[in-house]
């Protein structure tokens, strides 16, 4: 016959196992939920993206605008030689050369010389489509021999033509149109050009 009497320490140690079990189970679950939400909580955020920005270059000082023409002198053979010269800063080729010829007129300070006697003076100069017209008071008429003459209007028709070597040069004195040059009458032909200077003048 069975023994009906239920020890009641072996109950009691039961319960005590279950209720461990469930606790430790209930403290690991707590623990993981508490550990995944601080996870979450604490999360460091992405870092921002700064575009780097574009260095800027230093602000270069303002250089002065000039412009570079050649000048025609003699040298000491009477040969019309080019010399390069910086002038002020023009925006149309009547300023350009009207500069080139303030510039020619005051005559040169190296060991060029020009035939252009000294008081003579731009009085006019105008840029069309038939050419340059210059217009010269009448001083550039006078003194000198006909060597002088010769290389005073090569002086002017290479000095106006040295934007555009090919257009033809319209020469005037006190605005009438320029026929003989000096005493000795040297025809000046009109328009003039550079080809047509080197054929009728050598010297």
């Amino acid at each position: 016959m069975a023994d009906k009497n239920t020890n009641p320490f072996s109950s009691l140690k039961n319960t005590i196992v279950v209720g461990g079990v469930v606790l430790v189970l209930g403290t690991a679950a707590a623990l993981l939920a508490y550990t995944s939400l601080n996870r979450e909580t604490t999360q460091v955020p992405d870092p921002t993206i700064v575009e780097p920005t574009q260095p800027t270059d230093p602000e270069q000082p303002t250089q002065p605008e000039g412009q570079r023409v050649n000048l025609y002198w003699l040298n000491e053979n009477l040969e019309i030689i080019p010399r390069t010269t910086d002038l002020p800063r023009a925006t149309t080729q009547e300023e350009v050369l009207t500069n080139a010829f303030n510039m020619l007129l005051q005559g040169s300070d190296t060991d060029d010389f020009s035939a252009i006697p000294e008081n003579t003076q731009l009085l006019d100069l105008d840029v069309r489509e038939d050419g340059v017209h210059v217009d010269l008071s009448f001083e550039f008429t006078t003194g000198g021999g006909s060597a002088s003459m010769v290389g005073r209007l090569g002086q002017v028709i290479y000095t106006a033509s040295s934007l555009e070597p090919d257009t033809p040069v319209w020469l005037s004195v006190d605005g009438e149109p320029l026929e003989l040059l000096g005493g000795e009458g040297l025809e000046v032909e009109q328009p003039m050009t550079r080809e047509l200077y080197q054929e009728q003048y050598q010297f």
